[in-house]
């Protein structure tokens, strides 16, 4: 099992069918019967092809929610992968340096995306459901779920036209804000100054005083117009603390920043509660809120692990008629 597999798949019980066979697609549609959601994830046509469209599975189970990924859209033919829609929606546009170039994000963010517009489209398809009795067909492309994603920066071009390359981590309407600065035992902060407030308490704790007298600095507007010379302000001052002294003194007076931290130092930091461990593998939780109700998430799944306990418990499926099944390679 690898590790991406894994990281994606706590919680799920594996059932594989070959549904290019009859009985493969009887399981699925006997399946269907008590099922509140399906997902899938279908080229055009292919869903057609195997009987496993909406119109189909609605016969069996006129209340199915049906909630269909898509690369481009329902109508388009086109393959779809998270670096290319991070390329071609604008991320890499935007993300990187003059001297990288245009860089991906190194988790697969359109996918995430994805994930949670479609986690949407479902909610509110039960909430319909809850007071109509009707079921629901949805479709989420990874194009749109991108595009939805630009918030603030597609903001700033649809309304101003301001299309900035390149960015860094630099926030293109607040200063200092995503900017990064060395400190003295080579680590490196990340600022988040957001009001005039925390930027003023920021200059008293770096001695940073006459800045507070300068134009060029008195409000957010002004530092942005001249954000390079501010980082050469606060370079210099920043280099001359070491990093857990400065973090320490920020906290304290509620300017908003942070160490950049590797993975370990991450995952050292994070509570137990949301680091999951079985056997060899282990996974950050994909479930980032905490409720009054426990919810004990299920080990990943080998492959087919769980086809005949859910055909037996599901479908009534005999010992006999499974290993029947599995002797035609119908199921694994």
């Amino acid at each position: 099992m690898s590790t991406y597999f894994s990281c994606a798949n706590w919680g799920k019980k594996s059932v594989a069918v070959n549904i290019n066979h009859l009985k493969g697609k009887e399981m699925i549609y006997g399946l269907v019967k008590d099922a509140d959601i399906v997902i899938v994830s279908y080229k055009k046509g292919d869903d057609l092809k195997l009987g496993m469209d909406y119109e189909t599975l609605k016969a069996f189970n006129p209340n199915i929610i049906y909630a269909a990924i898509s690369g481009y859209g329902e109508d388009d033919e086109r393959v779809a992968y998270d670096a290319v829609l991070q390329a071609e929606c604008g991320f890499m546009f935007m993300n990187g340096t003059k001297s990288s170039g245009p860089l991906k994000f190194p988790v697969a963010i359109v996918d995430l995306f994805a994930a949670h517009q479609l986690k949407e489209a479902i909610l509110l398809s039960i909430i319909k459901r809850y007071k109509t009795g009707q079921g629901s067909y949805v479709n989420v492309s990874l194009w749109q779920s991108a595009l939805s994603a630009l918030a603030n920066q597609a903001s700033n071009f649809l309304m101003e036209g301001y299309m900035e390359p390149l960015q860094g981590s630099e926030h293109p309407n607040i200063a200092p804000y995503g900017d990064t600065f060395e400190t003295a035992d080579g680590r490196n902060i990340l600022l988040a100054v957001g009001n005039n407030k925390q930027f003023e308490n920021l200059c008293h704790i770096l001695k940073l005083e006459k800045m507070l007298q300068d134009e060029k600095f008195a409000d957010n507007k002004a530092r942005l117009k001249n954000r390079q010379q501010l980082k050469a302000f606060l370079k210099e001052a920043i280099y001359g603390w070491r990093a857990a002294a400065l973090i320490s003194a920020l906290r304290e007076k509620n300017v908003t920043a942070g160490l950049v931290q590797n993975l370990a130092e991450a995952m050292e930091n994070a509570s137990p509660e949301y680091i999951f461990h079985h056997n060899n593998y282990k996974a950050v939780s994909q479930l980032a809120f905490l409720t009054e109700q426990k919810v004990k998430i299920s080990n990943p799944p080998g492959f087919g692990e769980h086809t005949s306990q859910v055909l037996a418990e599901k479908l009534a499926y005999t010992t006999a008629e499974i290993a029947a099944l599995k002797a035609e390679n119908i199921i694994a």
